[in-house]
Formats: C-alpha cells, sequence, structure tokens
C-alpha cells in the first residue's frame, strides 16, 4: 500500500508541474 500512496503523491506532483511547464516553456518559446 505504501507504493500506491506514493503513486498517487507523485502524480498529483507531477500533473500540477506539468501544467506549470507547459505555460513556462510557451512564454520562454515566445
Amino acid at each position: 500500500n505504501t507504493k500506491h500512496v506514493d503513486t498517487d503523491e507523485a502524480l498529483v506532483v507531477t500533473i500540477p508541474v506539468s501544467i506549470v511547464m507547459l505555460p513556462d516553456t510557451n512564454s520562454k518559446k515566445r
């Protein structure tokens, strides 16, 4: 179960990071 919690935590962290990184990358390209 520890691995399951760790996976959920990773998803919760990865999704917001991806959302933040995408606009950041677009603004840098412009």
